[in-house]
């Protein structure tokens, strides 16, 4: 598990998302190698969505976890997101 604090840029507000849209964050809408399934102008916010903590449910963090089991990786849940905090 990794996290990591950073500033705010402006060239994050493209990835800011509502838990409404879905398309911008629900992984399991996006098969594995994803990059041939996520739709271009979507791929940034996809890959690494940010979410209001005001806005942030349960229901969005655990749409945004996947498991993977390649072989020399430790199995488990992945999951990638930011979160906005004023």
């Amino acid at each position: 598990m990794a996290w990591r604090v950073s500033n705010f840029s402006e060239s994050d507000a493209v990835r800011i998302t509502s838990v409404v849209d879905t398309k911008n964050y629900k992984i399991e809408l996006y098969p594995i190698p994803r990059f041939h399934f996520v739709p271009n102008e979507l791929w940034e916010i996809v890959d690494n969505p940010i979410f209001h903590i005001e806005d942030l449910t349960l229901e969005a963090v655990k749409a945004r976890a996947y498991t993977m089991s390649d072989k020399g990786d430790e199995s488990g849940y992945r999951m990638r997101f930011s979160v906005l905090y004023n």
